[in-house]
């Protein structure tokens, strides 16, 4: 992939922001969009921006009728320990990525931006992602997260207390109210 926007994209476009299917982005707070807060990144002195990852999870009062993760999913904990969320950058500092994790050459933007990652949508999307899906997808220290919840199945149910609440319009808490790990396990050493 990094190849192809080395080769197809970097001489035709002037900044790069790669998320997953699954993810969200927005400046560091909400007052603007990502749109505006990228041109300020754009017209300063900086090259690149990491994100802060927001996980949003189902819970089981949600509305598997509503078509929008957006609306239907409000429950989320900042992941801290998570590997860096390096999604944007300007277009001739490309890099060969390593799921985006790795940093890229020139300056960091010194605020985080934050990304609201939606990686369990519904109860049986994530039994797919586990079991079909991403199934043996860890490759050396990354992705091992899904073999470790195959390992502890039970443990997906999560509830609304163990988390902050998306009004759509406040800041996002940063303050972890979940421990991740107790869900992904920890890597490989």
């Amino acid at each position: 992939m990094s190849q192809h926007l080395i080769q197809h994209y970097i001489n035709r476009y002037d900044w790069i922001s790669w998320p997953d299917q699954d993810e969200i982005f927005e400046g560091p707070r909400r007052d603007k969009s990502y749109h505006e807060y990228i041109f300020d990144v754009f017209y300063s002195l900086y090259d690149w921006i990491q994100f802060n990852n927001y996980n949003y999870w189902f819970m089981k009062g949600d509305d598997i009728k509503n078509p929008s993760p957006i609306t239907r999913i409000r429950h989320y904990c900042l992941f801290p320990e998570c590997a860096p969320r390096i999604r944007s950058w300007r277009a001739r500092v490309t890099n060969i990525r390593i799921f985006n994790h790795n940093p890229l050459p020139g300056k960091q933007y010194p605020e985080f931006f934050n990304l609201r990652h939606y990686p369990a949508r519904t109860e049986e999307q994530i039994y797919k992602r586990i079991f079909t899906d991403r199934s043996n997808l860890q490759r050396g220290s990354t992705n091992f997260h899904y073999n470790n919840m195959k390992k502890n199945i039970f443990q997906i149910r999560l509830t609304p207390d163990q988390f902050h609440y998306d009004d759509g319009t406040s800041e996002l808490n940063s303050t972890p109210s979940f421990n991740w790990q107790l869900l992904y396990g920890t890597g490989p050493l």
